[in-house]
C-alpha cells in the first residue's frame, strides 16, 4: 500500500519537474531564444536598451 502511494508520489513529482523544465527553456521571457523581430521591437520601446 505505502508503495504504491511513495510511486504515485514520484511520478507526480517527476512529471511536474518535466513540465517545470519545459516551461523554463521554451517560454522567451524565463531563458527561451528570443527572435530578432523581438529584439527589434525591444530596443524601439526601450531608450536605455544597449545591448
Amino acid at each position: 500500500m505505502i508503495k504504491k502511494i511513495l510511486k504515485i508520489v514520484g511520478i507526480v513529482i517527476v512529471s511536474i519537474a518535466i513540465v517545470a523544465v519545459l516551461f523554463i527553456e521554451f517560454w522567451p521571457s524565463l531563458g527561451g531564444s528570443v527572435t530578432d523581430e523581438d529584439q527589434k521591437e525591444y530596443k524601439a520601446r526601450n531608450s536605455l536598451y544597449k545591448k
